[in-house]
């Protein structure tokens, strides 16, 4: 309960979703270091003397088994450091939220003239991925990529292409996207709403007006106009 009432603490203050030691148990059960040391002997007769870059030689499995079964609570960060903070439901919720609206957006653009958006505007209306050096965009930057992966959001794929550096923007987008989203949302519900009664082919697509909403709330406060 300690731990739910934290993680839900840090998500409401914004807490950093770097490693931190707070991530390491303090214990483990009996039953949970055993299982654990005994993966570590399974693996020290499977990766051999010369081991390899992920998963190390027999001796160091050996040593991890070692340290389990023995107790030493202190070295125990060493079985977690290679595992990641969760990324919440919500915050997976919100990558497919940010995929879903450009991918409306971009369906919308490709129906339009060229001269229906002003060119200052066009780049914003495109996905550029999210930043790998930010600790949360990092992490829905790998979600992101997973789903592509998955065969999802195919039209956005180029985006994770290795000419556009897999997705990573190298600048911090989240808050732009959120903005973007505040005024997507409600016209993508009246857009699902009216349906067929609209006036563009194909039907489910916005507007020229409504797309320049959008774009525009993708610029900072004090930079629109």
């Amino acid at each position: 309960m300690s731990e739910l009432l934290r993680g839900a603490i840090d998500d409401l203050l914004g807490e950093s979703r770097e490693w931190t030691a707070k991530h390491v148990p303090q214990s483990l059960t009996v039953v949970e270091r055993q299982i654990l040391a005994l993966q570590h002997r399974i693996l020290a007769r499977l990766v051999g003397d010369d081991g390899n870059r992920e998963d190390g030689d027999t001796a160091y499995q050996f040593d991890r088994a070692a340290v389990l079964e023995s107790g030493f609570s202190q070295e125990y960060w060493v079985e977690f450091a290679g595992i990641e903070p969760e990324l919440s439901k919500a915050e997976c919720g919100l990558v497919m939220d940010v995929l879903d609206m450009f991918r409306a957006l971009h369906l919308s653009v490709s129906v339009l003239d060229a001269d229906a958006i002003p060119e200052r505007l066009r780049p914003l209306l495109e996905f550029s991925g999210f930043d790998l050096n930010d600790p949360l965009e990092g992490a829905m930057l790998a979600y992101a990529r997973y789903l592509i992966g998955q065969g999802k959001w195919t039209t956005l794929a180029d985006v994770f292409s290795e000419d556009n550096d897999h997705g990573n923007s190298h600048a911090a987008l989240l808050d732009a996207y959120r903005r973007m989203l505040a005024v997507f949302t409600p016209i993508w519900r009246e857009v699902i709403q009216e349906g067929h009664a609209r006036e563009t082919t194909p039907r489910f697509v916005l507007t020229a007006d409504e797309l320049i909403q959008v774009a525009t709330a993708a610029m900072h406060p004090d930079r629109r106009g």
